[in-house]
């Protein structure tokens, strides 16, 4: 799953600069979205094959930050690939170029569940610790899990709420700043992205 989304991102990143009308764009966007959001679970799923309660929350941490750490590398790429090619086409065509790569290379190499590879299962690395820990009812359905976690935690609804907010401000600054930077602030447009 991982390769398949990896490749359609690839597609997309390649079509973006093609695109005639924003039409295209927008499909091309929403393309792009779905195929990064499948690769969420694909990762998770992994993670969650291969790392035993103790360590899982730390792995998943670690594969959350370079998400972030690769978004704001990216913006110092796209500025570089700019300023030594010109073609802002390459911004996209470069990263599509590595994401193929990726892609193809996962599909080749990439490891299922540990005893699919032939290495033994969480349980028998780790004892009880590699043993998944349920706290409800395997009978409970889907909706009805989430039902009781958002009654008994008052918390989480919370935490879920602040989430959401940190997200709306997030994709605000994203979208305004570089406009906001040199039309009221003065700063050339140049000096605006870099600082974005």
């Amino acid at each position: 799953m991982l390769s398949v989304a990896l490749l359609g991102s690839s597609i997309c990143c390649v079509l973006i600069p093609l695109s005639a009308s924003s039409v295209m764009l927008k499909a091309l966007l929403a393309g792009l979205g779905i195929c990064q959001g499948a690769g969420a679970p694909a990762c998770l799923a992994m993670l969650n094959s291969w790392y035993p309660n103790a360590s899982r929350g730390a792995a998943v941490s670690a594969w959350n930050t370079s998400q972030n750490l690769g978004a704001a590398a990216l913006a110092g790429a796209a500025a570089v690939t700019l300023s030594q090619f010109g073609d802002w086409r390459l911004v996209f065509w470069i990263p599509a170029g590595l994401c193929t790569v990726l892609a193809v290379v996962i599909l080749h190499y990439g490891l299922d569940r540990p005893w699919r590879e032939g290495f033994p299962t969480l349980t028998e690395m780790y004892g009880k610790a590699g043993v998944p820990a349920l706290c409800t009812p395997a009978s409970e359905t889907y909706w009805q899990l989430i039902w009781l976690t958002f009654r008994s935690s008052p918390a989480l609804i919370l935490l879920i709420i602040l989430n959401a907010l940190l997200y709306f401000i997030r994709f605000g600054v994203i979208n305004w700043m570089v406009s906001y930077l040199p039309s009221e602030k003065g700063l050339i447009l140049s000096h605006a992205q870099s600082l974005f």
